[in-house]
């Protein structure tokens, strides 16, 4: 009786077990998954970076600031990620650089702009420009 139990058993554990060494399947993406697909030759990435305008702000507590609103493209063929645009506010007068601020973009397609307001830190009464420039593209 107890070799039955033990073959009824065995019986159960290769049942269990059939197909356990074989490989799985490549996994399908589920819906709505994004899926980047691999570059094509002759395929490139481009940030554009531009300021669309440079607005001075007073606050009711008597700080200055400055919004800058900068509009990022990708004008390439290629998605790209990890994109790190830095916005800097120099001031005219002395050529130095008053304020910074780094912006991240986790991905950009092809074709896609974002605009986006930076505030920097500024002093009332003074002139400033706004240079701006990607830093990172981890394309």
């Amino acid at each position: 009786m107890r070799i039955i139990h033990l073959l009824i058993a065995l019986l159960a554990a290769a049942l269990l077990c059939a197909g356990c060494t074989s490989e799985s399947p490549p996994p399908t993406p589920a819906p709505g998954e994004m899926v980047t697909p691999a570059p094509t030759p002759g395929a490139a990435a481009a940030i554009s970076v531009e300021t669309l305008s440079l607005t001075p702000r007073y606050s009711p507590d008597g700080s200055f600031s400055m919004v800058a609103r900068i509009r990022a493209e990708n004008t390439g063929t290629l998605d790209v990620t990890g994109v790190v645009i830095t916005v800097e506010l120099v001031d005219t007068a002395s050529n130095t650089i008053s304020d910074s601020k780094n912006q991240y973009i986790e991905r950009f397609i092809p074709g896609d702009s974002k605009i986006y307001d930076i505030t920097l830190a500024a002093e009332a009464g003074r002139t400033y420009e706004v240079h701006s420039r990607v830093v990172s593209d981890q394309s």
